[in-house]
């Protein structure tokens, strides 16, 4: 699919994954049930320290709690501010949580060396994706739907896969998984092969090309349920989110049940939380939605920017 959707929702994507249980707990970009423009943005650059959220679907004070640093040479008032970098010319490294220097990169541009993949990590050595770095790529890769091994952690960024390709899903024991595509083309425009959706998620230092999938069947493989990303609904684990019913508080989409999705407050009848509410996931074209009180089911995506095969979904939520 070629597609750039917002979802009708405000809560940014975030992807964690666990060195217990190696799950991840999505959210997802975009705009509210109301039609309105949200303030969060896929394209906004990643907040490393910000609030993530653990395997148990709790929140975390931040991805790595790391502060990144830089490295140049002085200049002559010894002055080493990276946002004088413009004036000097020079390039600033960051030093990785091992001590040794990570090159930044881009994974739209893959702009690395020869030889070598951007591909997203964490720079504190984390659960959270954070940062893009620079890996070797291997002599003999995995290529995409192979079995895959990732070095050191599930977030280290260091994989076996092969260019433009990511270890995803990774077991924090034995650390193998399986390749998947980073999406091609840019933020605003991106790209998977077939019909795979890219799902950005991590303020769009993970950009993967995930099995599409229907909320309203919950039609992925086993271990694995639908859930709403920036361009459509994918496939991603299941099971280590929560239970949360609708009317129930959330703050990131997992915290919801199969066939729910976290949204605004202001959509929810009597929702008590700040950051969001559980609420069902309906079909347009069903005349007795299963809504609250005073909800209707209305459209996920907004008009003109439905892809093919959702033009039914809709999410209950306030008029």
């Amino acid at each position: 699919m070629n597609l750039s959707i917002s979802a009708r929702t405000s809560m940014t994507l975030l992807l964690v994954t666990s060195f217990v249980g190696g799950c991840v707990i999505p959210k997802s970009v975009g705009d509210g049930p109301d039609g309105g423009e949200s303030t969060g943005s896929s394209s906004e650059s990643v907040d490393a320290g910000g609030p993530g959220v653990d395997a148990s679907g709790g929140s975390t004070s931040g991805a790595s709690g790391q502060t990144p640093t830089t490295t140049a040479p002085p200049d002559s008032t010894g002055d080493t501010d990276p946002a004088g970098s413009e004036d000097t010319g020079f390039t600033f490294l960051i030093e990785g949580d091992g001590g040794g220097i990570i090159d930044p990169c881009s994974p739209w541009a893959q702009d690395c060396p020869n030889g070598e993949k951007c591909s997203p990590s964490s720079l504190g050595g984390g659960s959270v994706w954070d940062f893009w770095r620079c890996s070797e790529v291997p002599e003999n890769p995995d290529a995409v739907g192979e079995p895959c091994m990732a070095e050191g952690s599930p977030t280290s960024g260091i994989d076996s896969c092969d260019f433009g390709a990511f270890c995803w899903e990774v077991d924090p024991k034995t650390l193998e998984g399986t390749c998947v595509a980073l999406c091609t083309g840019s933020e605003d425009l991106p790209s998977c092969p077939g019909s795979e959706t890219c799902l950005i998620a991590n303020e769009g230092i993970l950009p993967l090309c995930l099995d599409s999938c229907d909320p309203l069947l919950q039609d992925c493989g086993p271990d694995h349920a639908c859930y709403p990303g920036e361009s459509g609904f994918a496939c991603l684990p299941a099971g280590f989110g929560g239970t949360g019913a609708p009317g129930d508080s959330c703050e990131n989409l997992a915290a919801c049940d199969h066939g729910n999705v976290c949204v605004e407050p202001e959509s929810v009848p009597d929702c008590g939380s700040i950051a969001g509410c559980c609420t069902a996931v309906c079909s347009l074209g069903d005349p007795m939605p299963s809504c609250l009180p005073g909800q209707v089911c209305t459209p996920w995506f907004q008009a003109g920017m439905v892809p093919a095969g959702y033009e039914d979904v809709g999410v209950c939520a306030l008029p």
